[in-house]
């Protein structure tokens, strides 16, 4: 058997349950596969985080931000890390 799905005597081949993970994966998380129906924008929509600090005296000091983010690239990224800007500070 050359196909790639094939189902081995001991039960089902890795293809076959990688297949089945993906697919439960991917209703978990909205996620549109090949063939489907495109159901979730809100996936693709940009959003913008802000960290802040609170001080007990009322002034609160914005450590930074990030734009540009997705609720895709959340879910779908394994160790999420972004940098934080201050619009108000140059870059070096």
């Amino acid at each position: 058997m050359s196909s790639s799905k094939k189902v081995e005597e001991g039960g089902m081949s890795t293809d076959v349950e990688e297949e089945r993970t993906n697919k439960k994966k991917a209703d978990r998380y909205g996620i549109r596969r090949e063939d489907e129906e495109w159901e979730h924008d809100y996936l693709d929509k940009r959003f913008a985080v802000e960290c802040w600090d609170f001080s007990r005296e009322g002034r609160h000091y914005l450590i930074g931000q990030v734009k540009n983010l997705t609720l895709r690239n959340l879910l779908l990224a394994t160790r999420p890390q972004y940098l934080l800007t201050h619009p108000e500070k140059k870059t070096r």
